[in-house]
């Protein structure tokens, strides 16, 4: 779920006329989730629905659904933050 919201994040930067470069980001929250299962197979093909529920940069907020072979694995939300490509190039420096 973490890793869509991170995709999910990059496109929205590439449709704002921004870059889609990969960017270090934090989920800073998980919350409501509920694991269907406790294992799945290695190699397993998942399919991850994410909704981006909102926030304010660098802040955002997203609820998933992740499912195996048709049948759900997890739900949940999760919160990231995501700082500015200033906030990065400020840190690299120090």
């Amino acid at each position: 779920a973490a890793q869509a919201a991170a995709v999910h994040e990059a496109l929205a930067r590439l449709e704002a006329g921004g870059p889609a470069a990969p960017r270090a980001g934090l989920v800073v929250r998980a919350r409501g989730v509920d694991l269907a299962r406790k294992t799945f197979p290695v190699g397993a093909s998942l399919v991850v629905r994410i909704l981006h529920e909102g926030g304010v940069p660098p802040l955002a907020q997203y609820r998933f659904h992740v499912t195996i072979d048709g049948a759900e694995l997890a739900r949940g939300a999760v919160s990231t933050y995501v700082p500015s490509a200033a906030a990065d190039e400020a840190s690299e420096r120090t």
